[in-house]
């Protein structure tokens, strides 16, 4: 599994006050995994969703401005603006020292969307063609844009599905939201405590919620074209419990 670390910095100033003695800091990692049920997402993999076998070979989504926030009013955000989140594992992590007699603090609010803004999703094709290639919004393969005119594709799914489960994946599942109706802005509130040293969490993005009551043999492919916008509004309803914090 591909293991890709993201270091967040502080990026308000004011974060330590001053006072007579620091407590230890605090170390936050949060890791973020889709998953299938318990399992990890892995391509091509058998999976059972909605009670029938799949398969999943393309999934990626865009995720920008994930900001975390403390319940002594303080604001951590990431340093790049987006990231390109495939299977695998995403760390999270940053530090923060509390004064003394100030210790009972919480970790009370995650932030972020999936999507790109409408601002860079209008971007001329030559925006998007000369991106550097280590840019998660530049050119993909395979890719995340529909071109000038459509703009990105905030999530991709592509897999395929045993229908009549024979052993056979017979029918293709492509699953592609975009436009900026589409753009989905998530908030998680863990209200967890923070203690000392390290504290480990994870958010999850569970694909069987993504897809409940999705039947695979009638709602196979979305694009958001209103031939099928419906299915397209359904996946879009579903982001909110799809994504989920543990600890």
């Amino acid at each position: 599994m591909r293991i890709i670390k993201l270091f967040f910095s502080l990026l308000l100033a004011g974060l330590i006050i001053s006072s007579c003695g620091e407590s230890d800091p605090k170390d936050i990692n949060v890791k973020f995994q889709m998953k299938v049920g318990d399992e990890a997402l892995v391509h091509d993999v058998t999976y059972n969703v909605n009670g029938v076998d799949v398969q999943f070979t393309n999934v990626a989504f865009y995720l920008g401005d994930m900001k975390f926030r403390t319940s002594d009013g303080n604001t951590f955000e990431s340093t790049n603006q987006y990231y390109l989140i495939k299977p695998g594992i995403y760390d999270f992590n940053f530090s923060l020292t509390s004064d003394e007699g100030k210790d009972d603090i919480n970790l009370s609010n995650i932030t972020f969307f999936v999507g790109v803004d409408p601002i860079t999703n209008a971007e001329e094709e030559i925006d998007f063609t000369e991106r550097a290639v280590e840019d998660p919004l530049g050119q993909q393969n395979p890719t995340m844009h529909w071109g000038w005119a459509g703009g990105y594709r905030f999530l991709n799914i592509d897999g395929n599905a045993d229908i009549d489960g024979d052993g056979t994946f017979e029918t293709q599942l492509t699953y592609h939201l975009g436009f900026d109706d589409f753009l989905k802005n998530i908030s998680l509130n863990p209200n967890r405590k923070l203690e000392e040293g390290a504290n480990p969490f994870q958010i999850n993005f569970d694909m069987n919620e993504f897809l409940s009551g999705v039947d695979f043999e009638t709602e196979n492919f979305t694009k958001v074209q209103p031939d099928n916008r419906s299915l397209a509004d359904k996946l879009y309803n579903n982001y909110s419990s799809a994504f989920t914090f543990a600890f």
